[in-house]
């Protein structure tokens, strides 16, 4: 670890609280252009970043950090401050924006390179030179092939490229969102949700498992971060789980599951359903209503688990005597909801998600100075603001990369021909098409936050599965969901691997026991996309038959994961709840009629196996 000096350390420090106020005032007030002030916005995550990670301590080294510094505040400077010339003047770039522009690109390429990694700064290169070399592709991909004159000014000028949707998406919502998930923190507010899912869930069997999957889930809900969730709630959840009775590797997946749900459990989900709204231009209430159903099966999956594993393994309730009151939880702690209220409130009311968001902060702090138990001070305020400016830094800078990615797709027409090769690929079968996006999703998502990858999927995989006559807020939901579960999704589990540094467990196996115990969950995107119904689409019937049904085969899939039902399941026993589960979990008459007659066989096999092994030990009694 490259220590930091005492100037960068303060410098740090200033910019990353900088960073959080830029963002609120500019929102609040729109006295200055969007186009204007994104590349001083991320010109101060560049300089951030590279403050805080720098190439080494020797002096050569740390002068070129520092040359680093200074070509991506000058990038950001002259599009700001000839932000008027340039729009003049618009498809003539000079030679000066032409080597600004390529000038943006290196550092961005070096800053992805040392906050997320070579993964996506290897997919950004990638797609660089398929811009400049598309002649040399192969047909299905080819192009004629672009200057560097042209990719540059792309990128940097472009409204699609650098200063893109992605990254005005960090700007205009999720920013916002960091900040009112840091400011609730610091007044407590995990502890809360704690104490209140204790009240709730801990006199359940696994109590403490219960709690996890609840408090987890509003808490994720909230960050859009699974990782950064896991961290806050599973220092507390998953040792409690330990004491009572699970295992190390069971605990931290269970809190690993349950942290990444929050993503798509409205009513926030991480800020995903306002990008989702403003893909698709409908109003967020729809997007939440649609994603109800799917975000509520997803944890009632994880329920299960809990409850087939405490039953399994005898671990009891929490002891009431350890329980608070939920009484008494909510009222030493009434003002910790008014955020949340407020910020519902406000969306419903048909505010965006913008000035919803400031709001619901603006209610947070408030609340905050009049809590007496945990007061938010002014003092507290700055360093929420701040951390929030930290979180900030590497989605900002994932975000610039995938401006690059869509700037790559638009200059080369391959984001119009991409949904065609897609559907080529997988023979016009909606079954493959739908494998080939969960895999290129799964793949995609591997390390990267769920915000930045849903925006790459948005344009890459969405637009194949609406041509194929899946419906646009399915496909968008479908993309999210794998976008998503791919921080569980071994071999690059993050989430899981947070968990276990907690628990002190493998990361391997806690990476490989969430995977299998959030198999439902890898089955549920498929499930609405082939019955619509589970997105609140259809009569009041088909909707409360069908979630019904996927309630049933999503406790019966769980079951068959942990190997319990009312006793031990054998391997042939779990092999066949999972097929009447599937069957259930398509919604359609035939197939659920089927399982539900499989199930009576399979209840009357096993009473009678059940009736036997009674029978066969009262005569060994009587022996």
């Amino acid at each position: 670890m490259i220590s930091i000096g005492k100037f960068e350390a303060k410098l740090i420090a200033a910019i990353s609280f900088l960073i959080s106020v830029l963002v609120l005032v500019c929102q609040a007030t729109h006295t200055i252009s969007e186009s204007q002030v994104l590349p001083i916005f991320l010109s101060m995550v560049l300089t951030y970043a590279f403050l805080k990670k720098p190439l080494g301590s020797h002096f050569l080294l740390q002068l070129l950090n520092w040359i680093v510094i200074a070509a991506s505040i000058a990038v950001g400077v002259y599009l700001a401050v000839n932000f008027a010339e340039i729009a003049s003047r618009a498809g003539t770039p000079t030679s000066t924006d032409i080597y600004m522009g390529l000038l943006a690109i290196v550092v961005i390429l070096e800053a992805l390179r040392r906050t997320v990694g070579w993964g996506l700064t290897l997919i950004c290169i990638f797609f660089l030179i398929y811009a400049y070399y598309g002649r040399y592709f192969p047909d299905l991909l080819k192009h004629k092939g672009y200057s560097i004159e042209r990719i540059s000014s792309q990128l940097y000028l472009g409204s699609s490229g650098l200063y893109g949707l992605p990254l005005a998406t960090m700007f205009r919502y999720v920013v916002i969102f960091i900040i009112f998930g840091a400011i609730l923190e610091r007044t407590g507010v995990s502890n809360f949700m704690i104490d209140l899912s204790r009240a709730v869930a801990g006199r359940l069997p696994g109590g403490t498992g219960h709690v996890s999957v609840l408090s987890s889930g509003l808490m994720g809900s909230v960050s859009g971060s699974a990782v950064a969730n896991v961290m806050v709630g599973g220092n507390v959840t998953i040792p409690a789980m330990k004491k009572s009775g699970f295992s190390g590797t069971m605990a931290g997946a269970i809190e690993a599951v349950s942290s990444n749900g929050g993503q798509i459990l409205p009513p926030v989900m991480g800020a995903a359903a306002f990008l989702i709204a403003e893909n698709l231009q409908i109003p967020y209430a729809q997007v939440a209503l649609a994603a109800l159903l799917p975000g509520t099966l997803y944890f009632l999956a994880i329920a299960a688990v809990v409850h087939f594993y405490a039953v399994k393994h005898g671990i009891r309730p929490v002891a009431k005597s350890d329980l608070p009151s939920f009484g008494q939880v909510l009222k030493s702690g009434w003002l910790y909801p008014m955020p949340f209220i407020a910020l519902i409130a406000m969306l419903l009311a048909g505010y965006s998600p913008t000035y919803s968001g400031l709001g619901a902060t603006v209610a947070a702090i408030i609340c905050g100075f009049l809590n007496s138990k945990n007061r938010l001070t002014l003092r507290k305020l700055f360093a929420a603001i701040r951390e929030a400016g930290e979180g900030v830094v590497m989605l900002s800078i994932a975000s610039a990369g995938a401006g690059i990615v869509i700037g790559s797709l638009t200059i080369t027409g391959l984001g119009n021909r991409f949904s065609s090769v897609l559907v080529d690929l997988s023979g016009d079968s909606l079954l493959m098409l739908l494998l080939l996006s969960m895999i290129g999703s799964l793949i995609m998502g591997m390390g990267m936050s769920t915000t930045v990858v849903y925006i790459l999927l948005a344009s890459l995989v969405a637009p194949a599965l609406i041509d194929m006559g899946i419906t646009p807020i399915a496909a968008h939901l479908f993309i999210l969901y794998f976008g998503t579960i791919s921080m569980l999704t071994p071999p690059v589990a993050m989430a899981s691997y947070a968990a276990a540094a907690i628990s002190g467990d493998s990361p391997e196996k806690t990476g490989w026991t969430g995977f299998k115990i959030a198999i439902p969950s890898y089955i549920l995107p498929f499930a609405f996309v082939y019955n619509q119904a589970l997105l609140m689409e259809g009569s009041a019937f088909s909707i409360a038959s069908s979630a019904i049904l996927a309630l049933v085969g999503v406790v019966l899939f769980s079951a068959a994961m942990i190997g319990w039902l009312t006793f031990r399941l054998s391997m042939l026993d779990r092999m066949y709840l999972i097929l009447c589960a599937g069957l259930l979990l398509t919604g359609q008459l035939i197939p659920a009629a089927a399982s539900i007659l499989l199930l009576g066989l399979g209840y009357f096999l096993w009473w009678k196996k059940k009736m036997s092994r009674l029978e066969l030990r009262s005569e060994r009694m009587e022996l």
